[in-house]
């Protein structure tokens, strides 16, 4: 095998190793903060729990006008709309 060759699967190892990691830290970072919002969402009053998830809404609505003005990755458009509206049933769930 040519050092070429051996230098492009050493970069490709490399990529799916660094890419493998981030996604794993990802993962992590949501799971986390899903039980997050999980334990809070127990001890808030209704009250706090209907204000909480307005606030959301409105930081994501925020967030979402930003994004429209920018090319983003349909994988990556689809799985903040499917978490947001995770965190929304967890804090609209009654205790």
């Amino acid at each position: 095998m040519s050092d070429e060759f051996l230098n492009s699967m050493k970069m490709v190892v490399e990529y799916t190793e660094a890419t493998t990691d981030l996604a794993s830290r990802l993962s992590a970072q949501v799971v986390a903060l899903t039980m997050c919002v999980q334990a809070m969402r127990v001890e808030l009053l209704s009250t706090q729990r209907r204000e909480a998830n307005q606030r959301f809404r409105i930081a994501i609505e925020d967030l979402m006008a930003i994004l429209d003005d920018r090319v983003i990755p349909g994988p990556f458009h689809a799985a903040l709309l499917e978490e947001t509206n995770r965190l929304i049933s967890i804090l609209a769930k009654a205790t």
